[in-house]
């Protein structure tokens, strides 16, 4: 499934592959933000990060079956 929650703070995002693990959901996003750093190899484009949020923070879910 892919939950849309809110980010506090900075909005909200959707996780994706997400699943329930008790009070929380947690799935991975992409994150891009070291994209066209000096730090990175060239063509380096993001990696995906899982990360984790209570299931209160939940807006939508949809099942992508």
């Amino acid at each position: 499934m892919n939950a849309w929650v809110i980010e506090p703070g900075h909005g909200s995002v959707w996780l994706m592959d997400a699943e329930y693990d008790g009070e929380y959901v947690h799935g991975w996003v992409w994150d891009d933000s070291d994209a066209g750093s000096g730090y990175m190899p060239d063509g380096y484009m993001g990696q995906r990060v899982t990360m984790t949020y209570p299931r209160s923070l939940i807006l939508r879910v949809e099942d992508d079956r």
